[in-house]
């Protein structure tokens, strides 16, 4: 009776996919170890001696217990040569299925029975050929390399389904990655205090955020598919139409400033920053309105100070808390003699003899506050050296984020001497 079983190579490398078994042609190309197993020893002694003269090598077991301990002990086997009927104990199939519970390994079963009731018993077990007695020593080997062969195609299929589950397993956590992100930058989409878009190369809005409903007053689906330009002031669309051609271009735009229309008719500043990337606008923009009212207000501020200072009949003097001299009006030249050049780069204590003789080295601005003007009276000194009364206002400003101090001076030197008579 044939029963015998093949090692192709250790289970290590088996598990790993490796065929060393055969070449591209199928053929045969090292010594593979068979288990054989049978349990009548004269037929186990013919059936080892004809695998042998194939180029096999033959480890044989005589009953169904002993062939699952030597193929759980030997890594070198490669196939199982199994009888079905093995006499007393477990039988070929029950030996079968305890060696393949904890290997993967073909088994070509033998038999001299050719009942349903034996196919039947092989059916459920993963075999790999079921050759019938006394078919000739061709058959037999030929079954044996074809279950090397079918096995061989069996490791690639389920290295091929382990690479697919390991790929299957990477694609589905790059999915929650990705999702994770997605949910993450809507969240921050969402979110954002400024207004952010995606507009078409034509400038046509896709999607907004909700700011923008805050900020105009529109609705984002009543904004969707409207275009850019749309509620742009008459007087910014010419600049405006200028940043979306360079968009088109694919040019950054950074800093671009418009006024935006409210849906209550009023306008809004807004500042962009808009990148375009292939056929799309990514933009984000900030409601700038009340920067831009104060920036207004503090141009209105300097330009009326600036008409105080040229109109005065009083000197004007702008300085820092050093005491050097940053701007100077007309009556300046006038009461000292000295050019705006000259007073540019001058300081108090050039004017004023008796500065550093004051508290504080006459520093004492340091004491006073915003909007609390401090008045003094001061000599001073012309560029002739000639001294002359000065009656001084002093008052504590902040300009371009500094402050500075700002003094009016008023020669008072002929009303003293009128006092003095």
């Amino acid at each position: 009776m044939y029963g015998c079983s093949i090692i192709i190579m250790k289970e290590s490398d088996r598990l790993a996919g490796v065929k060393p078994h055969y070449d591209k042609g199928g053929a045969r190309h090292m010594s593979l170890q068979i288990l054989l197993v049978e349990d009548e020893a004269i037929i186990a002694m013919s059936e080892a001696q004809t695998l042998q003269k194939h180029g096999y090598e033959v480890v044989t077991a005589y009953n169904g217990q002993n062939a699952v301990e030597t193929a759980n002990s030997d890594p070198e086997i490669a196939l199982i040569l199994m009888d079905i009927d093995l006499g007393k104990g477990i039988d070929g199939t029950e030996a079968a299925e305890k060696i393949l519970e904890t290997q993967d390994i073909p088994i070509v079963f033998l038999t001299s029975h050719a009942e349903k009731e034996y196919v039947d018993r092989v059916k459920k077990i993963t075999g790999y050929g079921y050759v019938m007695k006394n078919s000739g020593e061709l058959v037999l080997v030929e079954s044996i390399e074809m279950a090397f062969r079918l096995h061989n195609t069996h490791m690639e299929l389920k290295q091929q389904k382990k690479h697919l589950q390991t790929a299957l397993v990477q694609q589905e956590e790059a999915e929650e990655e990705l999702a994770e992100k997605t949910e993450e930058l809507e969240r921050f989409f969402n979110s954002s205090l400024d207004m952010l878009c995606i507009a078409n190369s034509q400038g046509e809005f896709i999607r907004l955020n909700p700011e923008w409903e805050n900020v105009l007053g529109y609705s984002v689906e009543e904004l969707k598919g409207h275009s850019l330009i749309d509620f742009v002031h008459p007087d910014d669309k010419e600049a405006t139409l200028h940043a979306i051609s360079q968009l088109q271009q694919q040019q950054e735009i950074l800093d671009f400033v418009n006024r935006y229309q409210c849906k209550d008719g009023t306008y809004r500043w807004i500042e962009w920053r808009s990148k375009p990337i292939r056929s799309k606008i990514y933009a984000a923009a900030r409601d700038i309105t009340e920067r831009k009212t104060m920036e207004n207000q503090l141009r209105e501020s300097e330009e009326k100070f600036r008409t105080l200072m040229t109109q005065s009949i009083d000197m004007f003097i702008l300085h820092d808390l050093d005491g050097n001299i940053l701007d100077v009006n007309e009556q300046g030249f006038a009461h000292t003699g000295y050019t705006r050049e000259e007073l540019l780069s001058m300081s108090i204590p050039d004017l004023d003899p008796e500065y550093y003789a004051r508290e504080d080295g006459g520093q004492f601005w340091n004491g006073i506050g915003f909007n609390q003007p401090y008045r003094f009276e001061a000599r001073l000194k012309r560029k002739d050296q000639s001294i002359f009364t000065a009656e001084i206002v002093l008052a504590k400003v902040a300009i371009g984020g500094r402050t500075n101090i700002m003094t009016l001076s008023r020669d008072i030197t002929e009303r003293k001497k009128k006092d003095r008579q």
